[in-house]
């Protein structure tokens, strides 16, 4: 019984040391934060379901899911976060406070322009001002101009 007590006190220990330096880099807990991991995750997950479900995912020649991409998705997910500590590590060195929520902000309405992307693919009906709205924000007007313009540009 004895050694289930230190295993016990040890995983607390350890899982309590983990927790308090994710929260020193990340500058604590909050409510934001939480609004991206949540808006993360649940872009992280349609973008599953598109490929498994619906194999219709953009990021496949066939458009059903891949390990390789999944990954990849994951590796960008962390890189946000590793953004997040660069806010909020360069909120403490310049004595700020609002890098962090910038770049939380920026983040929460790119992954917000992603989940939409995602329900259109899903063939959720989306009313025609949200969808403009993600492809004017995205770059894809589809104007015959615009399209003018990029090709004269490169």
């Amino acid at each position: 019984m004895e050694n289930l007590n230190t295993a016990k006190a040890t995983v607390i220990t350890v899982g309590g040391t983990i927790g308090g330096f994710f929260a020193w880099l990340f500058g604590g807990w909050s409510g934001d934060i939480a609004a991206l991991v949540v808006l993360a995750t649940l872009d992280f997950l349609s973008g599953l379901i598109i490929a498994l479900v619906f194999k219709k995912s953009p990021k496949t020649e066939t458009g059903a899911a891949s390990s390789n991409t999944a990954f990849k998705g994951f590796a960008k997910k962390v890189m946000m976060f590793a953004f997040v500590v660069v806010g909020n590590l360069a909120d403490n060195t310049l004595k700020t406070d609002y890098i962090k929520p910038f770049v939380i902000y920026g983040f929460m309405a790119n992954e917000i322009l992603s989940l939409i992307e995602n329900a259109g693919l899903m063939g959720l009906p989306l009313p025609s001002i949200i969808t403009k709205a993600v492809d004017l924000l995205r770059g894809k007007s589809g104007d015959k101009e615009d399209k003018e313009d990029k090709d004269n540009e490169s």
